[in-house]
């Protein structure tokens, strides 16, 4: 039996195919923590402060009886997945605790990561054709935010957010690559829909200036360096990076050859 979790989107469990999800929002968060420590001991103290902001008296056995419940829905999706969910008694020198025997291979946010790690590497060296290979493959896995409908503290909150962020990296470097590939004016809709998600990443500015001077016009990618500008001034009160005035000097130069490859080397600047 081929077995995936899934993370990104809702949390739920891919066999042979089939989607199988976790029912309850407790149940969700808790397997979220376990999926993302796949392998690694998760204390019991640990798992409440993932799931609750301020755990009650009640939250210890309240956790137990969420690893039960889950215990039962992994069962009856596949016994085995069940008895890879392990319960570690606390003992002399071990506070006990719960741990997934899930290879991170198996997991997708895991596998993503691995991905743009890989992709980002083969970017930096200048190895397009496979870089935006090995990206595509990555942003594949990818289903909506992760852990969505979880019940989640601010400590998983915030790992989970750091997924999108991922997320939001390995779609800047894809384009990167496809810059350096030749692509320029066919980039522009999707840059620009990165940007209104997200409108205050100088690199995704960049990449926008960059792709409208390559397919032609000098004129609008200047007026581009200057709309950056004025947003992140007048919004955040703050100067954009350097990045952004040498980016304008190499149009003013028309450096083409500087610019097909700007977003290579530029390092992402991002506002919030």
């Amino acid at each position: 039996m081929l077995v995936r979790f899934r993370l990104s989107g809702r949390v739920l469990v891919e066999t042979d195919g089939d989607e199988q999800p976790i029912s309850k929002a407790p149940l969700r968060g808790l397997f979220a923590v376990l999926l993302l420590n796949a392998g690694r001991t998760v204390s019991a103290i640990d798992l409440l402060e993932n799931l609750w902001e301020n755990p009650g008296r009640s939250a210890p056995a309240n956790l137990r009886n969420y690893v039960a419940r889950l215990r039962a829905e992994l069962v009856a999706i596949d016994p085995v997945l069940a008895k890879r969910l392990v319960t570690l008694r606390a003992g002399v020198g071990s506070s006990g605790g719960y741990y997934y025997d899930a290879d991170p291979g198996e997991v997708d946010v895991h596998r993503f990561q691995q991905l743009t790690v890989a992709g980002g590497a083969l970017l930096a060296k200048r190895d397009y054709g496979q870089a935006e290979s090995i990206l595509l493959q990555a942003l594949s896995l990818w289903r909506g935010p992760a852990g969505q409908d979880c019940t989640a503290a601010p400590q998983l909150r915030e790992r989970l957010a750091g997924m999108a962020e991922h997320y939001m990296t390995a779609q800047s470097q894809l384009i990167s690559a496809r810059l350096a590939l030749g692509h320029d004016r066919v980039l522009i809709p999707e840059i620009q829909q990165h940007l209104a998600r997200d409108a205050f990443r100088e690199d995704i500015w960049c990449q926008l200036i960059c792709a409208t001077y390559l397919g032609g016009s000098t004129k609008d990618s200047l007026d581009l360096v200057g709309q950056a500008r004025r947003l992140i001034i007048d919004e955040l009160g703050v100067e954009p990076s350097d990045a952004l005035g040498r980016l304008q000097h190499a149009i003013l130069e028309r450096r083409d050859d500087v610019i097909r490859f700007w977003c290579n080397s530029a390092e992402p600047h991002v506002r919030h």
